[in-house]
């Protein structure tokens, strides 16, 4: 578990799942990124080809391309890096999601405000693996739940996070109780009589 979410869990909460985006969300920016860097390159070819490096001008034209590669070049390590950095949890209380490098954001959904929930699978998703999950928000619109558009396995979060928020509504009503704190309310029968002996057929 990370420093930065064992920090954020309250007493008694666990983490139940950690992934991060399908890999395909950093693909789709770094193919973007080489394009350019093959634009840059083409270039750099044609101007030194042209014989546009022989003077002054060249040099500096030379040397602005250059340049240009290797700020793309890095541009595509630190997507690469903050795709590797960034996590997304669901623990037994809320979604949290995590990214940054060197600034850290965490953005954390709490389970019992999870009331409806749409699943979206593109075209390209459904061929890919991925999907997102569209929460309604405090104003009344929809929006990507903490704000992921490419989320691996989206059948198995929908179906995990809308059960664990089913739950969670259950206890914060107070009608049910969860003493194991496993995120899941107790049997109607033990949280209404905790002593009851168990009926005919169980």
């Amino acid at each position: 578990m990370s420093r930065e979410l064992d920090e954020l869990l309250a007493a008694g909460e666990e983490v139940v799942l950690q992934t991060r985006q399908h890999w395909f969300v950093v693909v789709r920016q770094v193919i973007v990124r080489l394009l350019v860097l093959l634009l840059i390159g083409v270039l750099i070819w044609y101007v030194g080809d042209a014989g546009w490096l022989d003077n002054s001008f060249g040099d500096w034209v030379g040397y602005v391309a250059w340049i240009g590669f290797a700020a793309v070049l890095a541009t595509i390590g630190w997507t690469v890096a903050g795709w590797l950095t960034e996590r997304f949890y669901v623990t037994t209380q809320r979604v949290v999601y995590a990214r940054g490098i060197l600034n850290r954001d965490v953005m954390t959904t709490p389970l019992v405000k999870i009331e409806e929930m749409t699943l979206q699978r593109p075209l390209m998703g459904r061929i890919l693996g991925y999907g997102q999950l569209v929460v309604d928000n405090s104003a009344g619109g929809k929006e990507p739940l903490a704000g992921l558009q490419y989320l691996p396995r989206p059948t198995g979060l929908y179906q995990m996070i809308g059960e664990r928020a089913r739950h969670q509504r259950m206890h914060e009503g107070g009608a049910h109780v969860d003493r194991d704190n496993d995120g899941f309310v107790d049997d109607e029968r033990s949280s209404a009589h905790p002593d009851a002996p168990p009926v005919d057929g169980e």
